[in-house]
């Protein structure tokens, strides 16, 4: 019995490390933009950050910069300035209050003014991310954070599509030569995250007003989006929102097809608009009495498979 159960648990472990090995970066960013100080906005190679203002903010409200004036350090490297690695950090602003004096021009990298009426929510939000044909997707990076507990803190938000909700609440860094050390975090992202097309990550900022903090405040890079690869084909399936209507009836398809497709091709016969490539097509209206069919088309990297149904469209009374 004894023999038995320990084959299950290496069994089980070597499915785990097997998923973890087949795990691939699809996602890099680097904040690779050759600033040295001082820019808030930047766009790279995946598209434009957004540096969003959320909740209550100051008049010299922190804000997020994407400069190597914090360098961008490797884990278990202590926080340095500028090194000709840029990082996504928050900092003080040009003539940003009584602390001014310690950083006039601004962007100090990761020090930032705690120092009268400062209160800052801002989020920083990625580009959109296109998870079509991953799964089981992690998101790791390395950053540094101080500031005064809850009170001055740093979070990482996920974008499904359709909503911001909060990821994790990343602890606190360790103290290291004046700054931060550099430490790596990973984290898997939501089951809503697989195979979606719309994903975006995000990571907030708050600060209070209370003429207390200690810098770091909080500065991340080298972000990596990690995910397997479907390895069979998908089975295509559709549900309809109603599918006995009246004439001039719009209606709604929503994709309910397995095995993470990467392509979607819609054929609705008799409605408008007739064809779609989005993964849910939206609202599709049907004018004639009839029946009409709708087809599903699916696809990835390792085939298609098509399904269909009938729109039955009544005469008007």
């Amino acid at each position: 019995m004894i023999f038995r159960y320990k084959n299950l648990f290496l069994a089980v472990l070597f499915c785990i490390t097997c998923s973890v090995a087949n795990a691939q970066i699809f996602w890099t960013e680097t904040f690779t933009n050759g600033c040295a100080t001082g820019c808030t906005t930047f766009t790279g190679v995946n598209g434009a950050w957004i540096n969003a203002a959320i909740g209550a903010n100051g008049v010299n409200a922190n804000t997020w910069f994407f400069s190597c004036a914090e360098n961008g350090n490797a884990a278990g490297q202590c926080g340095t300035g500028c090194g000709n690695d840029a990082s996504l950090h928050v900092g003080s602003i040009a003539g940003g209050g009584i602390c001014a004096i310690l950083c006039p021009g601004g962007d100090c990298g990761a020090a930032y003014n705690a120092c009268g009426g400062t209160t800052t929510n801002k989020r920083a939000e990625s580009p959109t991310i296109n998870c079509a044909g991953k799964s089981n997707i992690s998101v790791a990076f390395n950053f540094i954070e101080n500031g005064e507990g809850s009170f001055d803190n740093a979070t990482l938000w996920y974008y499904d599509g359709a909503a911001w909700s909060l990821l994790i609440d990343m602890n606190k860094t360790t103290l290291c030569g004046g700054q931060g050390l550099w430490t790596a975090q990973s984290i898997a992202l939501p089951p809503s995250a697989d195979n979606n097309a719309n994903v975006k990550i995000g990571f907030n900022w708050i600060n209070n007003a209370n003429n207390a903090g200690t810098d770091p405040s909080f500065a991340v890079d080298d972000i990596t989006l990690s995910g397997t690869t479907s390895s069979s084909a998908p089975t295509s399936a559709f549900t309809i929102s109603d599918n006995s209507i009246c004439p001039n009836t719009c209606i709604n398809f929503t994709d309910q097809s397995t095995n993470t497709p990467t392509s979607w091709s819609w054929t609705c016969a008799g409605g408008n608009p007739a064809a779609s490539t989005s993964q849910n097509p939206g609202s599709v209206c049907f004018a004639a009495a009839g029946s009409h069919t709708v087809s599903l088309l699916v696809s990835n990297a390792t085939g298609s498979n098509s399904s269909s149904q009938t729109v039955t469209v009544f005469n008007t009374p």
